[in-house]
């Protein structure tokens, strides 16, 4: 079964362990039973709403680094961050993409629109083309308020973190949030207070519990298993031989892998010779069909086992039980030791 840990176009293979540079936790190290608590999730969602919006201040904004691609745990969490934006009546004036990033960098601005960058799992030298873009970020604009919406920090390489963390903390104007305590304790020590701890932007859907209920579902399954197939798979040691298993891009049919090279093309286009749309409205409701299939899919299970942290959280939005996995480098565990620890079984 660990023929499934391939690589999902993010990188090379990635060797199990957490390193010098690890957020901490260890690969594997989470086989326990979490079950959903919706006064609990409340309270999360409060704190997202609590904790984001009085940094976003009341001018106008860029949101930046959106994701256009198949993964429905991104997806979640831009979803929840634009309803956030919208309910918080933060004034949105332009969205970009890495794919469309010079409409944001060919731009002069004085200062005055603060730049929210993308949450997410991201943030190290797993994915380097999202930090290379926010560090063009960084020094493009000095005098801008930026904002790093609630990510994992995770570095294989401690003097990359170093390197990073330093160009970070040069930035006087910034907010650096942390979705879990051992990310950050690897940034604070180079922002002081300018880093704090927030939960996963994804929890503020549990607001509009509508949008997490099925439908309707053509599945019939009592456990539903998901597994990750990147560079931060641990291995499958751990799936059964008779278990169908699936990932996000599993529920993904021709519709939307067509939308999706479609948007892709307008965002490259917009790249290079801006258009007068906004490319990211053709791309939206393709996100929310996606969010709507995923809801669906897991709208069949009575319970979920799972190596990724947003099948996790949307299980437990959801109202199941999940079963956690690691994955590589103890993204889950520590997630669940900062927010999650009085939901094990």
């Amino acid at each position: 079964m660990d023929t499934w840990c391939y690589d999902g176009g993010a990188g090379g293979r990635s060797a199990a362990g957490s390193g010098d540079g690890s957020a901490g936790g260890a690969a594997g190290a989470a086989d326990l039973w979490l079950d959903p608590d919706l006064a609990a999730l409340e309270a999360l969602s409060l704190r997202v709403r609590d904790s984001v919006l009085p940094h976003l201040g009341s001018g106008p904004a860029v949101y930046a680094d959106i994701p256009v691609h198949l993964n429905v745990g991104d997806l979640l969490i831009n979803q929840a961050a634009e309803t956030l934006f919208t309910d918080g009546g933060v004034d949105i004036r332009e969205r970009v993409t890495l794919g469309n990033a010079r409409r944001l960098l060919r731009r002069q601005r004085d200062g005055q629109a603060a730049i929210l960058l993308h949450g997410g799992g991201n943030f190290g030298d797993l994915y380097p083309h999202h930090e290379t873009f926010r560090q063009k970020v960084l020094e493009s604009f000095p005098s801008s308020r930026i904002v790093l919406l609630p990510q994992t920090v995770y570095y294989r390489d401690r003097d990359r973190l170093r390197h990073d963390m330093k160009r970070w903390a040069a930035h006087r104007n910034l907010v650096f949030m942390a979705r879990d305590a051992p990310s950050l304790d690897l940034v604070r020590p180079f922002l002081g207070e300018r880093a704090i701890q927030v939960p996963d932007l994804a929890h503020y859907l549990t607001r509009y519990p509508t949008r997490l209920t099925p439908v309707r579902s053509a599945h019939d399954t009592t456990l539903l298993v998901m597994a990750r197939r990147d560079q931060e798979c641990a291995g499958r040691h751990w799936l059964r031989q008779d278990s169908p298993v699936f990932d996000w891009e599993d529920l993904c049919g021709p519709e939307d892998f067509a939308g999706f090279a479609l948007a892709a093309r307008l965002i490259r286009l917009d790249d290079a010779v801006p258009l007068p749309a906004d490319p990211l409205r053709g791309w939206y409701p393709i996100r929310d069909r996606l969010v709507r299939k995923a809801v669906a899919h897991f709208g069949a299970a009575n319970a979920v086992v799972t190596n990724r942290l947003h099948g996790m959280l949307l299980a437990l939005m959801m109202g199941l039980p999940v079963q956690v996995r690691d994955n590589s480098y103890g993204k889950l565990t520590n997630y669940i030791d900062s927010w999650l620890a009085d939901w094990k079984r």
